[in-house]
Order: C-alpha cells, then sequence, then structure tokens
C-alpha cells in the first residue's frame, strides 16, 4: 500500500471515528442524563411490580393483565408522542416565551384524543376478552379490571406527557419524585393486596378481588403523580405569547401517527400470538419479554428526549457547524452504547432475567422466543437512535410513513404469513421481529441519506 493510499485510508477511519469521540463536557453531561435514566428505570419497575404480583393469581389473572398492558401501553405511546413533539417546539428559538402555551395544547390534544379512543374500546371489552382467549369463568373479572385499566390508560397518558414538560424545563428531579413514589407506593400495597385478599387457591372467585384492587390502587397512585406533575410544570413553563394549534399540529400528528400504530398493532399482535399458542403461554410471554425490554431500552429512551430537545434548538439557530454535534455524542455514550450492552446481556441471561423481575418461569416450549425477542429490539435501537435527527428536522412525517409500512408488511405480514402456511412457531415469531426491525433501521439510514443530500441539516450532513 503507498502512503497515498494509506493516508486516505487513514482519512476515511477518522471521519468514523469522530462519530465515537467523548462529549466535551462529561460529567456535567453525566450529572445532566443519569437523574432522568434512574427516574425512568424506577418509573419502569411499576409496571413489572404489577405484572409480578398478578403472576401469583395465575394464568388467566396474567392473560387478563397483558390485554390491560396493551391499552395501557397505547396510552403511554400517545403521552410519549405528545411529549416528544412538546420538546421538539419547547427551546427552538421561534417559541421564545411560548411555552405555556405549547404545555397547554399539547396537553389537551393528547386528552381529548386518548379519551376518545378509551371511550371507543370501553364499547368492545367483552369482545375483546373472548378474542384473547379469557377463561368463560373468568370473563366478569376481566371486564372489571380492564375498565379500570381504561381509566389507567388515560391517566398514564397525561403522566408521561407532563413527563416531557418535566424534561423541557429541566425538572428532572420531579421526575425522579414522581417514579420513586408510583414504585414504592405501589410495592407496598400490591404487598398488602396479595397478603390480605389472596387465599393461595387460584379460583375465579379467590382472584376477582384482589386483581380487581391491584387495578384500583394503580387509578389512586396515577391520579396522585398526575396532578404533582401538572403543577411543577405549569409553574415552570413561561407565559408571554401563544402558539396556534395549527403551527404544531403537524409535528404532533406525525408523532401520534407512528405511536398510535406502535399502540394499535399489539392488539393485533396478541390475537395473532393467541393463535401460535393457544394456551395463552406465547401471549404471556411476550407481553413480559416487551416490559423486560423497555427497562433494559431506559438509558437510550432517556436520552433521546434530552438530545430531541437539544438537537431541535440548535437546527432553529440555522448555525452550519462543523464536527459532531455535541448531542449526538450524548446519546452514542450514555442512550445507545448502555442500551445495547443490557440488551445483549438479556439475550443470554433471559432466564435469570424472568427470575430477577417477575420470579416467573415461562413454558419451554416458548423458550426459543423470548432470546430471539430480545436480539430484534436490540437491533431496533439503533434505528431509534438514527431518529433523532429527522425529528429535530420537524421531518416526522417521514418516521411515521417507514413506520406504518414496515409495520404492516414485515411485522404482520410477516406473521399472517406463518399462520396461514401453517409454519407458525414461537422462534419464527421472534424472527419476524428481526425482519421488521431491522427493517426499521434501513429506512431511517435511507432518511438520513435523503436529508443530507438536501442540505436540510448539518446535524445530519455533518
Amino acid at each position: 500500500m503507498t502512503s497515498d493510499n494509506l493516508r486516505h485510508q487513514l482519512g476515511k477511519a477518522s471521519q468514523y471515528l469522530k462519530w465515537v469521540s467523548l462529549p466535551a463536557d462529561l460529567k456535567l453531561t453525566f450529572i445532566s442524563i443519569l437523574p432522568l435514566i434512574l427516574a425512568q428505570f424506577i418509573q419502569r419497575l411499576y409496571f413489572i411490580i404489577d405484572s409480578r404480583y398478578v403472576a401469583m393469581l395465575g394464568q388467566q389473572a396474567l392473560v387478563i393483565n397483558s390485554v390491560q398492558y396493551n391499552f395501557l401501553s397505547l396510552g403511554q405511546l400517545i403521552g410519549m408522542a405528545t411529549a416528544m413533539s412538546c420538546l421538539v417546539f419547547w427551546k427552538r428559538e421561534e417559541n421564545k416565551g411560548r411555552q405555556r402555551s405549547i404545555f397547554i395544547k399539547h396537553i389537551s390534544l393528547n386528552i381529548i384524543v386518548c379519551l376518545f379512543l378509551c371511550v371507543i374500546s370501553a364499547c368492545f371489552i367483552n369482545k375483546l376478552s373472548a378474542a384473547y382467549g379469557i377463561d368463560i369463568h373468568y370473563l366478569r373479572i376481566a371486564r372489571t379490571y380492564l375498565l379500570i385499566g381504561l381509566f389507567n390508560t388515560l391517566l398514564q397518558s397525561i403522566l408521561f406527557c407532563l413527563d416531557g414538560v418535566l424534561i423541557a424545563t429541566g425538572q428532572q428531579k420531579a421526575i425522579f419524585i414522581i417514579s420513586t413514589f408510583l414504585t414504592v407506593s405501589k410495592l407496598i400495597l400490591n404487598s398488602i393486596i396479595v397478603y390480605v385478599f389472596f387465599s393461595g387457591k387460584i379460583t375465579p372467585q379467590s382472584v376477582g378481588i384482589p386483581l380487581t384492587l391491584i387495578a384500583l390502587s394503580t387509578s389512586f397512585l396515577l391520579f396522585i403523580a398526575v396532578v404533582y406533575a401538572f403543577y411543577v410544570g405549569l409553574s415552570k413553563s413561561k407565559k408571554d405569547q401563544a402558539v396556534t394549534y395549527r403551527s404544531i399540529f403537524n409535528v404532533w400528528f406525525s408523532e401520534l401517527s407512528i405511536n398510535l400504530v406502535k399502540g394499535g398493532i399489539p392488539f393485533i399482535l396478541a390475537y395473532q400470538l393467541a393463535l401460535i399458542a393457544k394456551s395463552g403461554a406465547l401471549l404471556a410471554a411476550y407481553q413480559l419479554t416487551l416490559q423486560l425490554t423497555y427497562v433494559l431500552c431506559i438509558p437510550l429512551l432517556a436520552s433521546m428526549k434530552l438530545c430531541v430537545r437539544d438537537a431541535s434548538e440548535e437546527i432553529s439557530k440555522q448555525k452550519v457547524k462543523q464536527g459532531v454535534p455535541e448531542w449526538w455524542k450524548k446519546l452514542f455514550y450514555f442512550g445507545l452504547l448502555p442500551t445495547l450492552a443490557l440488551l445483549l446481556l438479556a439475550v443470554v441471561f433471559f432466564k435469570q432475567a424472568f427470575l430477577l423481575f417477575y420470579n416467573f418461569i415461562p413454558s419451554s416450549n416458548v423458550y426459543l422466543f423470548i432470546p430471539v425477542y430480545i436480539f430484534a429490539t436490540l437491533i431496533g435501537q439503533i434505528g431509534n437512535a438514527l431518529s433523532v435527527p429527522i425529528r429535530a428536522k420537524k421531518a416526522s412525517y417521514l418516521l411515521t410513513l417507514a413506520f406504518i409500512f414496515n409495520q404492516f408488511v414485515f411485522l404482520l405480514g410477516g406473521f399472517e404469513a406463518i399462520v396461514v402456511f401453517g409454519i407458525a412457531t414461537p422462534l419464527l415469531a421472534g424472527l419476524v421481529f428481526v425482519l421488521y426491525c431491522s427493517m426499521q433501521v434501513v429506512a431511517n439510514i435511507g432518511f438520513i441519506k435523503f436529508l443530507s443530500k438536501k442540505g436540510e441539516s448539518y446535524v445530519i450532513s455533518c
């Protein structure tokens, strides 16, 4: 190799290596991101605690809880979409002094959409319970539990939206307080409920009361958390000028569309998974693994919120900078790398993880699904990290189009194919998730290249 070729290769290598350079102020970045990561980790333990105690009430209670978790996930995703939209607008140059108006308009849109979906869902509770194979003797219990769950879905949606406002105003401490309160209180209340009201015999009569009380305790705690978060968020928002619904609608609707599809698809997936494993074992394993992977993805999810806010601010100033933006360094070291490492460990030690979090071992016939699904999630987080500059440029519509296409073609289409051709197994179900997540990564890389060619953002093209 000639010296010119060597210099050329070294130059190309340096272009890639600059993207893994450390943040300028490593200690300050760590201090700012760590409380948020811890808060969201504690917050996710809140749901795992519910699943752990519901699992004590038997397989049918766990299936009912799995159906309800779909509703809660939908509420969370609506709240997260609204929070992400709020963060896009919060620190932009043109929105100085308009934060309270941004806050109020986003929270009102969030409530309207989630309330509408909850009312519609309430009309089909009985049909949903029957469709997911809930035992006929548990249908009345399921109806009560799921109706309370719809109210919790609304509260959960509002709380996740308020999380975005608290991040935008730098109130990570308040998020930590809320998360700790919810998790500790839930642990205490669930322990009391199961100890006092559950006889130990798994029958519809003995399971009904403790399962209902677990749902009601969730409502009580979420209501307190929402009131506190709303008060803090409102008091820290600057009030000066108003923004119009029209100015925020496109970005908000693009984020909402992604998350509505993401929240709606699990209902179809749950039905398809129930077809693959009639006993409900695969459905329960899927929901528990989903909760577990969400916890392991918290470093990236928390970092993304901060980085969308910071990247949007940089882009709105329209100052072209050379080199790697600071927000990417934060995202890479405090979000992407820790998340990939945790997921890789979970792929190898998934049995131990289930014992640690749930004190529960899934049926042996669904073992292969769990590590493959976790590996699919690992691939998907690369795509999530790549979505930050696209969102910051207010090009969320591109993510929406790709997400809907991939969900219906590769995810639902893949599941339908293995069911129709009679080759459906837990392993193939996991491989469908791998295909879907891989296509998400490919799509986001394509969008970044597309925006770079258009010269849309220095954040992408540097």
